[in-house]
């Protein structure tokens, strides 16, 4: 599973202003919920039960709050910019840049296969740039395709030990793809 095909036009929510985070998880929440047939609250109560845990803000004003959930076969994607960035967590993270995953509580490989592209993607400050410049739900989905290809080939030859050893890897390729990436 990738992220973009888990991101529709009705997940993509830009431009925001909210209040604080539990405002931006519920947006997100009712945004993600219809698209995996699930109630709004479902998904708000399972995410924010993870936020507790522990904070999904990292690094640059992005976050990544994300759930396994009982009972659905799919993965769900939303994303939103917020404008201004809220104060995410105790930490006083500020953050404008929230994707928000939800999925089946069974398909633990490709949770942490859809974490591990959105903190490639989100590590990126031309794709950052890129998201917060966005206009139209389609770039969003466009700009995350094209980036996660990107990704995908950097995973499909340098194997998952190769990613691990980097951490987050060499950006060139990636930062090169986003920088050509012209909008519609």
């Amino acid at each position: 599973m990738l992220i973009h095909k888990g991101l529709t036009p009705q997940t993509i929510l830009l431009k925001e202003s909210l209040s604080d985070v539990n405002a931006v998880l519920a947006r997100m929440a009712a945004a993600l919920a219809p698209s995996l047939g699930l109630e709004e609250s479902l998904v708000r109560n399972a995410v924010t039960a993870r936020e507790r845990v522990r904070s999904t803000a990292v690094t640059d004003g992005s976050a990544i709050p994300h759930c396994r959930l009982a009972g659905i076969d799919r993965f769900g994607v939303a994303l939103l910019t917020a404008d201004p960035p809220i104060t995410w967590d105790a930490r006083g993270h500020l953050v404008d840049l929230v994707l928000m995953i939800a999925g089946p509580a069974s398909a633990v490989s490709d949770h942490l296969r859809i974490l591990a592209n959105a903190s490639r993607l989100l590590s990126s400050p031309t794709f950052r740039d890129r998201l917060r410049s966005a206009g139209k739900p389609e770039q969003v989905i466009r700009l995350v395709r094209v980036a996660e290809e990107i990704i995908e080939q950097q995973r499909h030859r340098d194997g998952m030990l190769g990613e691990v050893r980097g951490a987050t890897g060499d950006l060139s390729d990636l930062e090169a793809a986003i920088a050509a990436l012209e909008w519609p």
